[in-house]
């Protein structure tokens, strides 16, 4: 199988987080699968994302598991997705407080996914892995000052998916594990505490 570094492929990686729906997004992959181009990380972090910003569930436990089996390790993109597919998964799981809390743990320890994640196309065209993998904090990274702490995005997600949620339970849990990595919340954390 071809490696992914055609534009060909380049271009499919791309339009992955432009797609609101999953099936188009699921329907690149499958061309790619069919030209024989093999997903790298990115594409996978980014099929993942759109997966879960439509609830997929299902789907995003399976893009984990090919991943998994490509040799691609979680990073905290993967983990905020896990997060927002839970969030938007309808009805909402009864198990999402323990699930989002079992993510951020899980996230603390992730390993690189590669270092090629974030590729020379992407940085001269100014788009963060925020921007390209639909993260809710997407449109605060490039503010200036202490406003975004991109150390924390798995809390970020988690944050802004209990906030969306109304669930102060799971919101107070977190802040609590925030403080006790010794962390301090930056203004987009406030932010979601606030709403």
């Amino acid at each position: 199988m071809k490696q992914q570094t055609t534009g060909f492929a380049r271009g499919l990686s791309n339009g992955l987080p432009k797609f609101v729906k999953s099936e188009g997004a699921l329907g690149m992959l499958e061309e790619m699968k069919k030209s024989e181009v093999k997903p790298n990380a990115q594409t996978f972090i980014c099929l993942l994302n759109a997966c879960a910003a439509a609830g997929r569930l299902d789907r995003v436990y399976a893009i984990v598991r090919d991943m998994t089996a490509a040799g691609v390790g979680l990073n905290k993109f993967c983990y905020a997705g896990l997060i927002a597919a839970h969030k938007n998964k309808t009805p909402v799981a009864d198990d999402f407080a323990t699930k989002v809390i079992e993510f951020v743990e899980r996230s603390k320890e992730f390993l690189p996914v590669d270092t090629t994640s974030v590729t020379a196309e992407n940085l001269m065209m100014g788009i963060s892995e925020e921007e390209l993998y639909n993260i809710p904090t997407a449109e605060y990274v490039h503010r200036r000052g202490n406003f975004l702490n991109r150390q924390l995005t798995v809390y970020h997600v988690a944050l802004h998916a209990c906030a969306d949620l109304r669930n102060v339970e799971v919101m107070e849990t977190l802040l609590e594990m925030l403080k006790n990595d010794g962390k301090t919340p930056d203004v987009f954390i406030v932010m979601q505490v606030m709403r």
